[in-house]
């Protein structure tokens, strides 16, 4: 872990200040979903708030927690005096936790990675001023950031071998977005690894039920059992509403290669389903062959079944990519061949956003929406196949090449130490 100064500390407050000026710029019109919400929970209560119509905006898709996140900003907007309260001040509040998480995602890698200092402040700018993360949190305004956060904070518990923490903050995820399914198996498998007492992880699930209980005891309609209705709400909103659950709502993934952006996904669910599979067994596969090697093998493997999500799951957005680019920002001191590919999703995943976005505001999205964007596709597709391999290459490596690292650090870097918090004997 390595100390905070006062240079990072203004370092992230100037980020946080250009970001929300950037904010106020542009907005996508997804934003006054999220207004729409809640100006209904103004009017009408948080009670049965996912039954709701709130026409012509889109009905409420999100977990409870991404809801209060939009609360506190709609309460922020409302203390604004009349000059103030503008559109673009209306929506750039409602990005302002993203932008946020966004800022406290380039201090854990500032914290907590184990790269040099000179890395270090490069992992940080990276992160920070990547056009394809920007577009997404500043302009767009989705909550990637925020689930990515809470999955970076579960990582780095585990990283720790704290499971407490790690499960709880898991399950914060959780009732941000959906995207952290896929990674569940990775973390039962950690924490069988850590081989965590079976009473504090029992302790840890039933805080973390209690916590889905605090999450969810406001929405329910009256009437209804508060467990059975968060379930349902909650697995009856994967993938978004229900006029899209397509093979592919526009991301530049195996299904638009093939043709099938906003095509139903029925015909090709249980393929999907499947592909995911082995995304998932890869990511648990690395996870276990580079367990000497904590840090690398929660990265590599949070990264990989994230990629390989994107790329072969049906109903994936062009936004959902900047999970797998948030994760491998922690690896890319370590390889070439990591830079490389941290560049390409960068660049495909800006591209895919900011055509989207122009086609959206120009005409509406159409199946046949542009050919040369199949190209980009298949060049998203390649690059989750070599994201499979990748890891190989770090499976003898008991070390991180010492350029990459402060001198002296290494001794006492979990990088070089077992699951179990044994040292590793350097190479």
């Amino acid at each position: 872990m390595h100390r905070i100064t006062w240079q990072i500390i203004l370092a992230l407050s100037l980020a946080l200040v250009i970001r929300f000026g950037l904010s106020l710029t542009i907005y996508n019109n997804d934003v006054h979903n999220h207004i729409a919400w809640m100006e209904s929970v103004s009017n009408s209560g948080w009670q049965g708030i996912y039954e709701r119509d709130v026409s012509p905006w889109a009905s409420v898709n999100y977990p409870p927690i991404s809801l209060y996140t939009f609360w506190a900003s709609e309460q922020i907007y409302q203390q604004l005096s009349q000059s103030l309260a503008t559109m673009p001040v209306h929506a750039a509040l409602y990005k302002l936790p993203s932008i946020l998480a966004d800022c406290l995602i380039a201090l854990l890698i500032w914290v907590f990675s184990p790269a040099s200092k000179k890395w270090r402040a490069i992992m940080m700018a990276i992160f920070l001023f990547n056009p394809a993360l920007i577009i997404n949190s500043v302009f767009w305004g989705q909550i990637e950031s925020l689930s990515a956060l809470f999955t970076i904070l579960a990582v780095l518990a585990l990283i720790h071998r704290q499971s407490g923490w790690a499960i709880l903050s898991a399950t914060i995820t959780l009732l941000i977005k959906q995207n952290f399914l896929p990674l569940i198996p990775l973390f039962f498998m950690s924490i069988f690894l850590l081989k965590s007492s079976l009473l504090k992880t029992i302790s840890s699930l039933l805080a973390s039920l209690a916590l889905v209980i605090l999450a969810y005891a406001i929405v329910v309609p009256p009437g209804q059992s508060l467990l059975p209705y968060a379930f349902s709400s909650y697995v009856s909103s994967i993938g978004g509403q229900i006029h899209q659950h397509l093979s592919s709502v526009n991301a530049l993934n195996i299904w638009y290669t093939l043709g099938l952006n906003q095509v139903s996904d029925s015909p090709y669910r249980t393929f999907s389903l499947l592909a995911l599979m082995v995304g998932v067994y890869l990511g648990l596969k690395w996870l276990y062959r580079l367990r000497a090697n904590p840090y690398l093998s929660y990265w590599v493997a949070v990264y990989l079944t994230s990629i390989w999500t994107f790329v072969f799951s049906t109903r994936m957005h062009e936004r959902h990519s900047y999970m797998a680019i948030a994760y491998l920002t922690f690896l890319i001191p370590y390889s070439p061949a990591l830079r490389w590919l941290y560049i390409v999703l960068s660049v495909i995943s800006f591209y895919n956003t900011y055509a989207v976005w122009m086609e959206y505001f120009a005409t509406g999205m159409s199946a046949g929406w542009s050919t040369s964007m199949i190209f980009i596709s298949l060049v998203t597709t390649l690059t989750a196949l070599y994201s499979a391999y990748l890891p190989s290459q770090f499976l003898h490596q008991n070390r991180i090449k010492p350029q990459v690292m402060d001198r002296g650090e290494a001794e006492n870097s979990l990088i070089f130490r077992s699951p179990h918090g044994r040292k590793l004997r350097s190479a």
